[in-house]
């Protein structure tokens, strides 16, 4: 995006019709895009509990099972070819991850990787809003359902989606609170692709 002493910080001046993102200023859609992110989760939690109110609990445990496996396929292809990432490794796959709305770019959910070769990765999720959410209300059924029934079977979607022929296995997945969070990683998990 070409600086200009014309870009916008915020939208708080006269309403522009030919309105483009092109016109803010890179700290504003960096928060833009916060907000969004954001926005996002709640959609998220949104559309869940509508389900759940109007179909009951386990069609909307169903839903999200099968609502973020169909985004992965749906989206990664297209969000790596608008990043610029042509696909051909572990490693790529994984930036085009950071980048979704909801991935490790937001802040919400950082990680370390221990890239061991390009299609060869240690992935450690080190800390899960969502994770400690549940386990401020001691759900272990709930941690049980997200972790294994929703994370473990999208992260894997969201790796075939780029690359049919990597997997992907959990090393550490909690089934319920963690007995020593600060000593425990929410998730580990290994990717790998044989060349």
């Amino acid at each position: 995006m070409k600086e200009s002493q014309n870009e916008l910080n915020d939208y708080s001046g006269e309403y522009k019709v030919d309105l483009k993102f092109e016109d803010f200023s890179k700290e504003y859609l960096i928060r833009i895009l916060h907000a969004w992110s954001k926005s996002y989760l709640r959609m998220d939690e949104t559309w869940y509990r509508i389900t759940a109110e109007r179909s009951g609990e386990a069609e909307a445990k169903k839903c999200r099972e099968l609502f973020w496996s169909r985004i992965a396929d749906a989206n990664m292809p297209k969000l790596a070819k608008e990043l610029g990432i042509e696909v051909k490794t572990v490693l790529d796959a994984m930036k085009a991850w950071q980048l979704i709305p909801d991935g490790v770019a937001t802040g919400y959910y950082p990680c370390e990787a221990e890239v061991i070769n390009p299609n060869h990765i240690i992935w450690t999720i080190t800390r899960c809003i969502s994770l400690e959410w549940f386990e401020k209300q001691n759900d272990a059924e709930q941690i049980n359902w997200l972790c294994n029934q929703v994370e473990a079977p999208a992260f894997e979607r969201y790796l075939k989606s780029l690359l049919p022929k990597a997997e992907i296995k959990p090393l550490i997945i909690p089934d319920g609170p963690r007995k020593d969070p600060k000593g425990t990683p929410p998730c580990r998990w290994e990717l790998k692709m044989e060349d």
